[in-house]
């Protein structure tokens, strides 16, 4: 019951008002955690004392926070009771800058008298650990202090040599382990034996070197000692892609893993994509997504020899740099997506494995897709997924919404939106209603379509009757409509469970403002959202600006 946020604060609020507090109050309100001053302040009240601070804004209001919190005197086993009575219900816990409040002699103190049933945070499964690198000895005595490693599933963390010096002895103590989001610094090996690169300015790690005595590749080495480990998501130095890949490739239980990169940062390791270059083999890999690089070079990267039968791949760039002209950095860009796609299919199709596969990619060059472009994926019969977020004309029809109902009988998202080349879509409702009865499972569609004219609804022995009750997403794009209740009434009685209905526009057009305030209305009837309380979403106005992330 508690974990739904709002009703927590609901209950809080009317034990407040009622001034009584039960033990299932204290069990919601600390059962996540982002500092330990609140914690500590159930010490006697001799033991600590803790300083305020304040700023006044305009108009005569006032912010304050409490900071530097600190321990008065010598802590003594019995002083940690009614800390560890609230700390044992802690499950989610972020050791990052949730100490910073603490002066270093408040820390010394916690480590000089522990308390009596350590780890504190007994309780805990989900860990973020980020330590601020001015305490970095200090969240390193702390950490067994403060959390069960042999019971966290997941794990948010920052590993930097100086804080976690021997990955071989700190990874083994995590053996339930199931999911690590993780971003490793290359350590001090790889720092003293880099070179200067030009024309690039950047250090990088000198090949004549081993590779294998960097702190990156020993950590996630490492990794393969969680007998559990199922998902990774590493941030790493992207000139260690190939050492990495290889690594990562001896994981013999990985199923997941993501790779995040940043702005440029395939020039720091393309020399290495040479000809005898191959993506490896992983023994249990199933699902790859790889963010921050555009399918140009996503693809010359899952280039492989010897493919591994992928269910899922995800390819998400939400980068955006001004050095580079859409040409230069994703290529021609229909180019770029059609050969990555022929690259991903060609590779799967003896396996028939794929089920979801997504690509996001800004593109200031528009260009056109039609069913013919999508074929090569028909030779995957069970797809869920399939998203593509680039900006692009979209050339269906409403008879090509019938093939793709027959082909991909098992889809539960398909993506497809933005705008059309001339005029209106040539997608209608009926187009709509062949996707809903041959996809019974389809929940999420983004299709531009013409709702001008409203389909009978003719039995079909071989589709799925309505109502369809799986579809709770719907994109129309920018969408002309003509009989704003019929629409709606269509929308509500064949699509009972759509909970999220989007207008979407990507040119100014003299029917514009009609078209937004119909979409409103039908909005409201269908979802029962206001339409003061909807945001009609202009496409071209979410710019990759919004998503930029340079790491």
């Amino acid at each position: 019951m508690f974990d739904v946020p709002e009703l927590r604060l609901e209950v809080f609020r009317y034990l407040w008002i009622t001034e009584t507090w039960y033990p299932e109050a204290d069990q919601a309100i600390w059962e996540s955690i982002a500092t330990l001053p609140p914690l500590l302040r159930f010490l006697p009240e001799d033991a600590w004392e803790q300083d305020t601070a304040s700023h006044e804004y305009g108009q005569g209001k006032v912010s304050t926070w409490f900071e530097n919190f600190n321990i008065t005197r010598p802590l003594r086993p019995e002083d940690w009771s009614e800390v560890m009575r609230r700390a044992r219900h802690v499950k989610s816990y972020r050791m990052c800058q949730m100490l910073s409040s603490c002066t270093d002699a408040a820390l010394e103190a916690i480590v000089a008298c522990p308390p009596p049933g350590i780890p504190l945070l007994a309780g805990v499964r989900l860990v973020t650990l980020d330590p601020p690198s001015s305490q970095l000895p200090l969240y390193a005595k702390l950490l067994p202090l403060l959390i069960p490693h042999q019971y966290i599933t997941t794990l948010d963390c920052t590993a930097l040599e100086q804080f976690i010096p021997d990955a071989d002895s700190f990874i083994p103590r995590f053996q339930r382990l199931r999911s690590l989001k993780l971003h490793v610094d290359t350590g001090k090996y790889a720092h003293e034996n880099s070179l200067l690169v030009t024309p690039w300015h950047y250090f990088a790690f000198d090949r004549r070197r081993d590779a294998s005595k960097r702190y990156d590749i020993r950590f996630v080495k490492a990794l393969e000692r969680c007998p559990e480990l199922r998902h990774l998501d590493l941030a790493f130095y992207a000139q260690a892609t190939i050492s990495m890949l290889r690594t990562l490739s001896e994981n013999p239980i990985l199923r997941s893993l993501t790779l995040r990169y940043g702005c440029q940062d395939v020039q720091k390791f393309e020399d290495d994509l040479s000809a005898a270059y191959s993506f490896p083999a992983f023994p249990s890999l199933r699902h790859l997504e790889i963010r921050g690089l555009p399918p140009r070079d996503a693809s010359r990267l899952l280039t492989s020899r010897t493919p591994t039968p992928l269910e899922g791949i995800r390819i998400i760039d939400n980068q955006y740099d001004t050095r580079y002209d859409d040409d230069e950095r994703f290529g021609p860009a229909k180019d770029a997506l059609l050969n990555t796609l022929g690259l991903i299919c060609s590779q799967l199709e003896p396996y028939h494995s794929l089920r979801v596969l997504d690509i996001q990619s800004p593109s200031y060059n528009r260009f056109s897709l039609s069913l013919g472009d999508l074929r090569p994926l028909s030779a995957f019969p069970d797809m869920r997924e399939i998203t593509f977020l680039t900006k692009h004309d979209t050339m269906l029809v409403d008879a090509d919404c019938e093939q793709m109902a027959d082909w991909w009988p098992r889809l539960e998202v398909f993506a497809f939106g933005y705008g059309c080349p001339e005029g209106d879509p040539k997608c209608t409702l009926r187009g709509l209603l062949a996707l809903a009865s041959g996809c019974p499972y389809l929940a999420r569609l983004e299709l531009p379509l013409d709702a001008r004219s409203i389909p009978d609804i003719q039995p079909d022995p071989n589709r799925a009757p309505p109502p369809y009750n799986s579809l709770a997403h719907l994109d129309v794009g920018d969408a002309p409509i003509t009989d704003t209740e019929a629409v709606a009434q269509f929308l509500k009685t064949t699509f009972p469970k759509l909970r999220y209905l989007d207008y979407s526009f990507y040119r100014e057009h003299g029917d514009l403002d009609r078209r937004m305030r119909e979409w409103n209305r039908v909005v409201e009837v269908v979802t029962g959202v206001k339409p003061e309380d909807y945001s009609i979403h202009d496409s071209d106005a979410e710019s990759v600006d919004d998503s930029i992330e340079c790491l």
